[in-house]
């Protein structure tokens, strides 16, 4: 498909919406520097758009460009205070920015804007960097409460107990094999 966008592009090089589409493409393929040339592009033409700047962020981020990333997140929260999409990813650059405090109030914020199983599974993941075991279980345990078929979660989850709740811990490696046979983490 990143064909047919770059035939219209090649007709219409101001055609902002060819740019973004190709992107798109492209970071389905895990082709992430050519989707973030493209999300670039299209900033140039539409400077205002949240999720344009989402999808730069995230392709920075696939790419471990962390740093390059988290101003661009930033700039997709600024632009829409409720995007949470961006706010997520915000979360995961700055786990990977060792900037766990930050994360945390930024997964306190997604929680705030919605209580649903991947905001609480991406606290879970927070508190558990930052050593909060107590806290992590709870936000994995609501994260399964809202989905039960969250495979990560459940690994997630054992992978707090395994120490200190073996029995536990096989259950939730258990309960993820059910819903995922295939699963190789649990």
């Amino acid at each position: 498909s990143s064909d047919l966008f770059t035939s219209a592009i090649g007709l219409n090089p101001n055609y902002n919406e060819a740019y973004y589409m190709r992107g798109v493409s492209y970071e389905m393929i895990s082709e992430f520097q050519k989707a973030a040339d493209d999300f670039n592009r299209a900033i140039v033409f539409d400077p205002k758009n949240e999720e344009l700047y989402y999808h730069l962020g995230k392709a920075y981020y696939e790419l471990k460009q962390y740093n390059e990333a988290l101003p661009v997140l930033n700039r997709a929260t600024a632009i829409n205070k409720k995007y949470l999409p961006a706010f997520q990813q915000k979360i995961l650059t700055l786990m990977a920015l060792d900037q766990g405090f930050n994360a945390l109030k930024v997964s306190d914020t997604t929680l705030m804007m919605e209580g649903n199983a991947l905001n609480y599974y991406y606290q879970g993941l927070v508190t558990a960097k930052l050593n909060s075991t107590q806290k992590a279980e709870w936000a994995f345990n609501n994260a399964i409460k809202k989905d039960k078929k969250f495979t990560n979660a459940y690994i997630a989850l054992a992978g707090l107990q395994v120490s200190t709740k073996p029995e536990e811990a096989m259950k939730n490696c258990n309960e993820a094999l059910k819903i995922n046979p295939n699963s190789r983490q649990a």
